[in-house]
């Protein structure tokens, strides 16, 4: 074995920080206890690639600082990250390449994966695309000393069932308000905005249930009980989906009920009502839904034609009748965008009954259909894209509506969608709609008390709490077996 190889034996994993932004819950967490929404499921994964003769830390800095120390005693580090965690990312390079010790730096992950030339002169190899055949030849050439500066399979996919289980010992699971897991990559759609088709393909690909079952108790052991996030890009169109469903509810059944899932899919759902019913079985509650626009106009110019086929305030009050809570995605700034776009999406949601509405407004990425059409047309302008579409009102593009105008118009929805009476108004009609004579009763947890109580001592938003107040107890006369359920709106 050679010098170089003698040396690669320790190897950091870090996560970098994201942005304080509303999609991380950034202004709970103190209610609950947790230092950060989720773990980082992408590095957890690629641990478990890393072949067991490395000794392995992972630093979350999210959750706690990277230190001088801990990049000193790595022979190399790994770092992937999305376009919101850019600043974070770029920070740790520097730091990395700063060290007396010459430490590998190899990046991957979304970002690096189409914005590669801000990170090359830093980087000793980037990694493009799904890493699970990647890996080990990656570690092979660190070791041998003919490491390449890039490791792609793109536009290839990998076999779902080449994804090991990740090492989730790695982190403290009492830092994170709910756990992540994946069962499938890809999507059958074709949005004109979502890069997820590039980075994961058309064809959606899936986990064997034994991997996925097997996840599930490795999360278990870790003494996580709670909410547990499904990442996948279009769940329910998941090959073996039902088998899959059947499997979890005899899994949860056997153990006590110890999770509540929710994940992502789309409003189609509404017509499989078998598939429904095998989800609330098997404890999901809610579902992220990719409604993007009341106005037909808006979702045939960003190519969701399967939204346009249905009645999209019946498709999401059939899926609250069959227990599933419907968290409505919606996305402001297209071409097909009409000038009262604010006002159609806030009187939609109010009527849809959806108190969980996330606003994003458009930015192109690269890696998008949408963003190779903008630059021919020369309406790319200069600067990046941010990360965070909620909080950060900058644009990357020409909006058809002019600039200024999307942003008045995006501003003016998000203010009256969360005005407290609107607000309230949603979890009433929610509550109202939503069946919960099927789902699973959970156990009232000592974290899910411990945040009810916590929210009456740091919340201090008087004009909110009235309503809040307010609401509850009409939940309470009204509706009493859903109480929990209204608490959680709070």
């Amino acid at each position: 074995m050679n010098k170089f190889a003698e040396r690669i034996r320790n190897i950091l994993l870090v996560n970098p920080k994201f942005p304080r932004i509303h999609q991380n819950y950034d202004y709970i967490l103190p209610v609950t206890g947790a230092k950060f929404i989720a773990p980082p499921l992408s590095l957890l994964t690629i641990s478990a690639l890393i072949p067991p003769e490395y000794k392995v830390k992972l630093i979350d800095l999210n959750v706690s600082p990277l230190q001088d120390e801990d990049i000193i005693w790595a022979d190399a580090v790994f770092m992937t990250g999305i376009v919101a965690q850019v600043e974070s990312m770029m920070q740790i390079a520097i730091r990395c390449k700063k060290q007396p010790k010459n430490i590998l730096l190899i990046i991957g992950g979304l970002y690096i994966s189409v914005y590669e030339e801000k990170f090359l002169p830093y980087a000793d190899a980037i990694v493009q695309g799904e890493a699970e055949t990647i890996i080990n030849p990656l570690i092979e050439d660190m070791q041998s000393g003919k490491l390449k500066k890039r490791y792609t399979i793109l536009p290839e996919y990998i076999d779902m069932h080449l994804s090991p289980c990740p090492r989730f010992e790695l982190v403290n699971p009492s830092n994170y308000l709910i756990w992540t897991l994946q069962y499938s990559r890809g999507c059958p759609y074709n949005c004109e905005f979502c890069g997820l088709t590039y980075f994961y393909g058309n064809k959606p690909r899936a986990k064997t249930i034994e991997q996925f079952t097997g996840e599930l108790e490795a999360v278990y052991r870790t003494g996580f009980r709670g909410v547990i996030m499904l990442g996948d890009d279009n769940f329910h169109h998941a090959p073996l989906v039902k088998e899959l469903l059947e499997a979890v509810a005899e899994w949860q059944k056997q153990k006590g009920y110890p999770f509540m899932f929710f994940t992502q899919t789309d409003i189609s759902i509404m017509k499989e009502k078998e598939l429904m019913n095998l989800m609330v079985k098997a404890g999901f509650t809610s579902l992220q839904i990719g409604i993007e626009s009341p106005s037909t106009s808006s979702l045939k110019s960003m190519n969701k034609m399967h939204n346009t086929s249905l009645n999209l305030l019946d498709a999401i009050h059939t899926i609250h009748k069959h227990g599933l809570e419907v968290q409505s995605a919606m996305l402001i700034g297209v071409d097909g965008d009409p000038e009262n776009i604010a006002d159609l999406q806030f009187e939609f949601l109010q009527q849809a009954g959806t108190p969980r509405c996330m606003i994003s407004l458009l930015r192109p990425y690269r890696g998008t259909r949408l963003y190779d059409r903008l630059v021919k047309e020369g309406r790319i302008l200069e600067h990046e894209p941010s990360g965070n579409q909620t909080d950060d009102f900058v644009l990357n593009y020409i909006a058809c509506m002019g600039n200024d105008k999307l942003l008045e118009e995006t501003v003016k929805l998000v203010r009256n969608l969360y005005e407290p009476s609107n607000y309230f108004k949603r979890c009433w009609r929610c509550l109202k709609s939503l069946s919960t004579k099927n789902r699973i009763k959970h156990p009232l947890s000592f974290r899910s008390l411990r945040i009810f109580l916590n929210y009456w001592r740091y919340c201090k938003a008087f004009e909110y709490n009235r309503h809040f107040v307010a609401f509850l107890l009409k939940v309470l006369f009204s509706m009493p077996a859903k109480i929990t359920l209204a608490a959680g709106f709070g």
